[in-house]
């Protein structure tokens, strides 16, 4: 058993016999307190780390003006949890929401985001910041679960805050949720949640559902083979209410899979190939030196936003003297071992591992097992802190734990030297973790009781250590928000949304394009995610459309170096058009001749009659049975109908070039092409059912706990 890091008798003024409300009074008061004191660091943090977020100066860069958040925007604005929206047309000739599962569809913090405003950058960089604070939330409550005291559970907070996914990968909404989850979803597979309680399980199927929903998949596969062996230390360590728990977790984990059934069924009809792409991950021995330096320098490998390890200093000395049996110690070894084993890219094993059922959604294996190691690191220093005060008493410190820790800053320092290091990337830091080495070493030596004053300096060294080495590497999480979204995009979002465009109700308007020329790389530009929030209509984008194959039959017919690449992207640049021939596919240049005048698209003569996203209507006359191509994307869940005195359902499949192609019959009659998002109603039943399982157990929750308290009375009495 740890000693309790107390700074004072949280009842000292209370007397033995006092009354028993004084003293839940006095506990009351305590709670509050602390309360208000972590409320008030995190609030520091925010408004030191991320003011400038909040008062919308800065966003982070890159990746966060693409897909992640445009897609956002359509899908909160335009339709909404209880009105999804199926297609998505301003992107790469439309496709659906369903098969994206990184467009925060379903994520309720993003919806309530939505209903104060349009969800624009600005609000994206907020809903950000205030993911970091409640991860910090709950890094604090797990260790305060864990039998923690006080201090180093507020460490624990202001470690957690600086969490290098958080900065490195600011750019990565969904990476930065998964940092911000993993401490809640340790808590609710184990034995620490209070599933006594009669919320525990709607509350747990709520949160494990959000982080399903919210969190980047390569992190959840991870979780699901890494939580096994955390659950199992925990419910080693803390043996109590085991039947409980396991019934709480088994429930809140069924009552989540169902709930995120509109999202997750459609998304599996959605995907329609299983091309995978070998895993990204590289390491070098010079990556080590990221757990506390800067890492711009191109000579590491990885992008930029895949290399750090950072640990902060405070934490970083303080694992050194971990002791071997502690519970923090067991506890961080059961998530850190088992991430090392899987993450890491030079272990033998590791392309067995990429075999593994699941590991094939993410190309990134290292990073999605990083917040596992990096938390792990975080209880070994839980446990140091501990092993430090026991030193306190003796003025000893264990020789184990020094020697390490000496080691450690020796080892960086050489690395720091003679490594791909700039003098600002590497000094620094050391000399703040030398300095945090050398508190440690003064405090034991004499006998330093931790006070106010002792936690307070362990907070803001931790504070200062994460500052020092985000500004070091800002450019992965800062850049100005006006001059970016001017340059990406040519205006501000919120000029593009105050100019946005309604919808025309007779045909679909004309695509923007590249100019004559055009590159591959032009064509994936973030620069035409613009059309979501000004609602117009462009041929490319930043999108991530890997798991459908039309991405790369669309891809195919509009690569530059392609025979008919330039009549494809006429045809995609018209405005909604109908180009109809004889055989079972068209030739690219008829596509090319209907795009170019809109007059020859074959021997039909079709004239719009109707559009929405998603959904166009033509009068036709077709003189023969017909092949006919619509400029819009393929993919399954696109219908027709040719509707006269009666409507006849067409044949509806992927054209060559991965447009929507049917059969036409002879007549003449009104034609209605839509899409509709497949498995979207079967999801909505698997949600009631998640809804329903979740309320039945919270009510047998509460009978059980009423007769249980009846039960209790009734002995007593």
């Amino acid at each position: 058993m740890e000693p309790r890091l107390i700074l004072a008798d949280p009842l000292e003024g209370i007397a033995p016999d006092a009354p028993e409300g004084d003293v839940a009074r006095a506990i009351r008061r305590i709670r509050i307190r602390r309360a208000l004191v972590l409320a008030a660091v995190i609030a520091t943090l925010e408004a030191v780390t991320f003011g400038l977020y909040l008062a919308g100066l800065s966003v982070p860069p890159w990746d966060f003006f693409g897909s992640y958040n445009t897609d956002a925007y359509v899908w909160w604005s335009r339709g909404g949890f209880f009105d999804p929206v199926d297609w998505i047309p301003n992107l790469w000739a439309g496709y659906p929401a369903a098969a994206v599962l990184q467009n925060s569809a379903w994520y309720l913090p993003v919806g309530i985001a939505a209903a104060f405003g349009p969800f624009t950058l600005h609000s994206a960089a907020v809903v950000q910041a205030l993911h970091v604070a409640f991860g910090a939330v709950g890094a604090y409550l797990l260790i305060r679960r864990m039998g923690g005291s006080f201090p180093p559970a507020l460490l624990a907070a202001t470690a957690w805050f600086f969490a290098v996914g958080v900065y490195s990968n600011a750019e990565h909404v969904d990476i930065v949720r998964g940092y911000a989850w993993l401490p809640w979803l340790l808590l609710i597979v184990s034995p620490l949640w209070p599933w006594r309680r009669w919320w525990a399980i709607p509350a747990a199927t709520v949160l494990l559902w959000q982080a399903v929903t919210g969190v980047y998949p390569g992190m959840l596969i991870a979780a699901v083979y890494v939580l096994p062996f955390w659950a199992g230390a925990a419910f080693f360590i803390w043996r109590r209410r085991v039947t409980l728990s396991v019934v709480g977790i088994v429930v809140s984990a069924a009552g989540a899979g169902l709930l995120s059934g509109p999202r997750l069924l459609p998304f599996l009809l959605q995907s329609t190939t299983t091309s995978t792409m070998p895993d990204a991950s590289q390491f070098s021995p010079w990556m080590i030196g990221t757990v506390a330096f800067g890492y711009g320098s191109p000579e590491l490998p990885n992008d930029i936003s895949m290399r750090s390890f950072f640990v902060p200093a405070t934490v970083m000395v303080l694992a050194c003297f971990a002791r071997r049996g502690s519970r923090f110690t067991v506890a961080g070894a059961a998530i850190l071992v088992p991430a090392f084993c899987l993450g890491m890219p030079f272990l033998p094993w590791f392309e067995a591992v990429q075999r593994l059922p699941g590991m094939s959604l993410s190309r990134f294996s290292m990073s999605d097992f990083k917040p596992f190691l990096v938390l792990g690191i975080l209880l070994l220093g839980i446990g140091g802190a501990y092993a430090v005060t026991r030193a306190v008493a003796t003025g000893r410190l264990p020789r184990a734990g020094l020697t390490a820790a000496i080691a450690l800053l020796a080892g960086l320092a050489i690395i720091g030297l003679l490594g791909p290091f700039s003098t600002l990337d590497w000094l620094p830091p050391l000399a703040l973790a030398a300095l945090v080495l050398a508190g440690v070493v003064v405090a034991v030596r004499r006998r330093s009781r931790p006070r106010i004053r002792t936690v307070a300096a362990a907070i803001a060294l931790t504070a200062v250590s994460g500052l020092m080495w985000a500004a070091i590497t800002a450019e992965t999480w800062q850049t100005w928000r006006v001059a970016s979204e001017r340059h990406r995009y040519g205006s501000t979002v919120d000029e593009l949304i105050a100019s946005a465009r309604d919808d025309p109700a007779e045909r679909r308007p004309e695509r923007e394009t590249p100019g004559s020329e055009w590159t591959e790389e032009e064509l994936g530009s973030r620069t035409w995610n613009s059309a979501a929030y000004a609602n117009t209509l462009a041929v490319g984008g930043n999108v991530n459309l890997r798991s459908t194959a039309t991405i790369g039959v669309l891809s195919d017919a509009l690569d530059p170096a392609a025979d008919g690449s330039r009549d494809v992207m006429d045809f995609l640049a018209a405005s909604g058009r109908l180009a109809s021939g004889g055989d079972r596919s068209l030739d690219p240049s008829t596509l090319g001749d209907c795009g170019r005048d809109g007059a020859d698209c074959g021997p039909a003569e079709a004239t719009a009659d109707g559009y929405r996203p998603g959904a166009s209507a033509f009068s036709v006359s077709a003189p023969r049975p017909l092949t006919a191509v619509l400029n819009e994307a393929y993919y399954p869940g696109w219908s027709a109908r040719a509707c006269d005195d009666e409507c006849t359902a067409l044949r509806v499949e992927s054209s060559p070039e991965g447009l929507v192609q049917m059969a036409l019959p002879s007549g003449d009659y009104r034609l209605s092409i839509e899409y509709r998002t497949p498995g979207r109603e079967s999801g909505w039943l698997l949600f009631a059912a998640g809804a329903v399982l979740c309320a039945v157990s919270t009510m047998t929750t509460a009978l059980l706990l009423r007769r249980g308290r009846q039960a209790t009375r009734t002995g007593v009495g």
